[in-house]
């Protein structure tokens, strides 16, 4: 049979008399909702008995996005949490107002593979050791659809992040492909990277200091912030296939990491206030 719940009216009024058993809301809550729509096409073209190999590809995205966020609690309704976002046409939360993005995207990436000297191991002085090397070409673009979470100070929700690489690499295999060696230099441009707008509470205590005691001044909120980062280095990788059962791998690498820009909104917002 089921089981009488222990936590109810009768029970707490047994318990402890005069209390009274309810359903509350609280903690945070938030309604997020996303849309992908996308359309691409890709070629892949041999030449020269597959001596080179031109890649091509090009897609584009239609992102909508609609999110809603805790803002504040009701107490004269038990602290019901009240859904709404910031209307940048008011700088304010409103409840019950949708923070709404349609973004579109275009990326497109090319590639070229070549053995120039396949099939000429009888024709060059050394046609036996350079025919396995071969060399490659990439250049590539992505997104990311935004996760959720809250918008810009300004109210404005955040596009997309955006990145390219370009890399370029020299393959020498040998016996067909049982063992081979590639060296690799690429190159990551990450643009519009989210993440938390951090010193929000610093804000808080400058306004404070200034004599400001309105919220808005003064409970600045959480919000997103941006950076532009670049990603370089070079990568060494030997890999053995001694049966198809095993694969051993020998690999280094040397990235090096720029901040391009940091903290984009938090800039802004210091500099649209600043005198």
């Amino acid at each position: 049979g089921r089981m009488a719940p222990i936590l109810n009216q009768a029970a707490m009024d047994s318990l402890l008399p005069g209390t009274k058993w309810a359903n509350v809301d609280n903690g945070f809550a938030a309604f997020n909702s996303g849309h992908l729509t996308y359309g691409q096409m890709a070629s892949q073209t041999s030449f020269f008995n597959e001596r080179l190999v031109i890649l091509g590809g090009f897609r584009r995205d239609k992102v909508d996005n609609d999110n809603m966020s805790n803002i504040g609690n009701d107490a004269a309704n038990g602290y019901r949490i009240i859904m709404g976002a910031l209307n940048p046409a008011t700088g304010v939360n409103e409840k019950g107002y949708h923070s709404k993005l349609t973004s579109y995207r275009s990326s497109n990436n090319r590639g070229v593979v070549a053995y120039p000297f396949k099939g000429l191991e009888k024709r060059l002085p050394l046609g036996r050791f350079l025919s396995p090397l071969g060399f490659v070409w990439n250049y590539s673009e992505n997104f990311q659809v935004p996760p959720t979470g809250n918008p810009f100070y300004t109210g404005e929700r955040p596009d997309p992040p955006f990145s390219k690489t370009t890399d370029f690499a020299l393959r020498y295999s040998i016996a067909d492909g049982v063992a081979y060696a590639e060296l690799r230099h690429y190159k990551t441009s990450q643009i519009g990277q989210l993440s938390n707008m951090s010193n929000t509470g610093d804000i808080d205590d400058i306004w404070r200091y200034l004599g400001y005691t309105d919220p808005a001044h003064i409970n600045f909120g959480n919000f997103r912030d941006t950076a532009d980062r670049e990603l370089s280095g070079t990568e060494f990788e030997l890999t053995a296939n001694p049966s198809r059962a095993w694969t051993m791998r020998i690999n280094y690498g040397h990235p090096v990491v720029k901040q391009i820009v940091e903290r984009k909104m938090l800039r802004e917002y210091v500099a649209a206030n600043t005198a």
